[in-house]
């Protein structure tokens, strides 16, 4: 049954509409596009006799999941690249899958969060080409709940009375332009180490100081500055990370799959690999390859800074999966920094580069981390002899 739910969600969600014409579907292709017993049963009774729907959807090991055509598209797919299906039955004839796409509902302590995921192009514009910083509001929506999927996520029961108070706080220091990209970072790893240790030992009624803190730009200069100067940036363990742990983790096995791994990407990626190695010997190479690489994020700080953003959000960081928030925090590094050295070496290799050709990598970038379910355990592999917080941080940020 359809009704008013208040949503907390960015200005771009609202504006979202699915628009297959602008994203080639992107969507339908080469994606496992499940089909809900449901939707299948609904599907058998309106259909006509040749089974112009059914006999498109197969059944293995109790999944239903549309045959993809030959060339790994939806075969409901139009020539205008909008659904069939939706066109001649309507919205409520499209599956659970088809219908949630590309959205993320979570409901956390008694409020419903809404993002969209970045794989899909139209959203990945929305959110990551606006020339402002993401601006979040409760807003009213009707929606029928039993139609749509909302995530219940196992947070620890200490840390629900907080959640939103760090989330929101979290989502300010990353908008805090006083600082650079790697800056905020930083900021934002000394900040939520400090409130998870005052949940863990029972000290959460301090957490309103700090919160009061973190929100004063006179307490963030005074107090981050110096040790943005002695910060302890460790580049030989930066590289290394970044080829066996990411990298590899991450495009190892997929370099034979367009769908995941353009020929452009593919050319950006062997040229990383002999980045990495010649750089992990050079401490001068790595000098320049910093400085190089802080005025391009500086040029698309507003394109980088929403994507944080979202990405913080949507996932629900520091607490994204049952491990702690430092080895959350380094997953949520090591993914933007990937993303960071793959535009910058994408703009060195095939200048010039916009604001939306980063948008477009970033979307495409979206598809094998959302579909590499060993993509995060990987990270925690490699970085699971790093205990604290500034452990993580040295191996990824140069403040």
């Amino acid at each position: 049954m359809t009704e008013i739910y208040n949503f907390l969600q960015a200005k771009y969600v609202g504006e979202f509409q699915c628009n297959g014409k602008k994203c080639n579907a992107r969507c339908c292709k080469g994606w496992k596009i499940t089909i809900d017993d449901a939707t299948l049963k609904r599907y058998a009774k309106v259909e006509s006799p040749d089974k112009e729907i059914t006999s498109k959807i197969l059944s293995e090991n109790n999944v239903n999941a549309v045959k993809l055509d030959e060339r790994g598209i939806c075969p409901f797919l139009t020539e205008d690249n909008l659904c069939c299906i939706q066109k001649k039955y309507g919205e409520d004839y499209l599956s659970f899958t088809c219908r949630n796409y590309p959205r993320i509902v979570h409901f956390v302590n008694g409020i419903l969060e809404r993002a969209l995921t970045l794989s899909c192009p139209v959203a990945a514009e929305l959110a990551l080409t606006s020339t402002q910083s993401m601006d979040f509001s409760i807003v009213q929506s009707e929606l029928d709940l039993e139609k749509y999927s909302v995530s219940i996520p196992n947070l620890p029961p200490e840390v629900l009375p907080h959640f939103l108070d760090i989330q929101l706080a979290s989502l300010a220091i990353l908008k805090n332009k006083f600082f650079t990209i790697d800056q905020r970072l930083a900021v934002l790893g000394f900040f939520i180490e400090r409130a998870d240790e005052l949940i863990t030992l029972n000290q959460a009624d301090d957490m309103p100081k700090l919160l009061n803190a973190y929100k004063s730009q006179k307490f963030l200069r005074e107090t981050m500055t110096p040790i943005f100067e002695n910060f302890p940036f460790q580049p030989h363990e930066f590289f290394k990370v970044m080829f066996s742990g990411v990298l590899e983790s991450l495009y190892g096995e997929n370099e034979k799959d367009p769908q995941i791994f353009s020929s452009i990407e593919k050319y950006i990626f062997n040229n990383f690999k002999a980045l990495l190695k010649k750089n992990s010997a050079d401490d001068e190479s790595m000098i320049v390859f910093g400085e190089m690489r802080g005025k391009f994020v500086k040029k698309f700080e507003q394109v980088f800074e929403n994507y944080l953003v979202n990405e913080f959000f949507m996932n629900l960081y520091p607490y994204r999966d049952e491990k702690n928030v430092v080895q959350n925090f380094g997953v949520y590094l090591a993914t933007y920094k990937i993303i960071e050295m793959f535009a910058f070496l994408m703009s060195e290799t095939f200048p010039p580069v916009y604001e939306s050709d980063i948008a477009k990598f970033i979307c495409r970038f979206s598809t094998p981390i959302e579909h590499n379910t060993d993509y995060r355990n990987k990270i925690y592999k490699e970085l699971e002899g790093k205990q604290t917080m500034l452990d993580v941080m040295e191996t990824f940020l140069q403040p």
